[in-house]
């Protein structure tokens, strides 16, 4: 079985809002596909997060894209549902 990795970064947008994402997968490829950007993207904007709190909140649902609901230091993340936000990418 492959190993889980947590991807971060700050690419992503809820509600026309700028918010930090994570996600587990075990491929970036995936990371991608789940986030809505490109391969490009997630090596640009994103990182394999140390964050204890991050890794623990994301693989504990992995294939599941959370974002910090507060603000930027604020590490409270929320499931994204994008049947509830409206997202864009830049």
């Amino acid at each position: 079985m492959r190993t889980l990795t947590t991807w971060g970064g700050d690419l992503f947008f809820v509600n026309g809002q700028q918010v930090r994402a994570i996600v587990a997968t075990t491929t970036k490829t995936r990371a991608a596909e789940l986030l809505g950007i490109s391969l490009y993207e997630l090596n640009s904007y994103f990182s394999a997060t140390g964050n204890a709190g991050e890794i623990d909140t994301a693989e504990a649902a992995p294939e599941t894209v959370f974002y910090n609901a507060g603000t930027f230091n604020d590490r409270d993340y929320v499931e994204y549902d994008a049947a509830d936000h409206n997202s864009q990418e830049i």
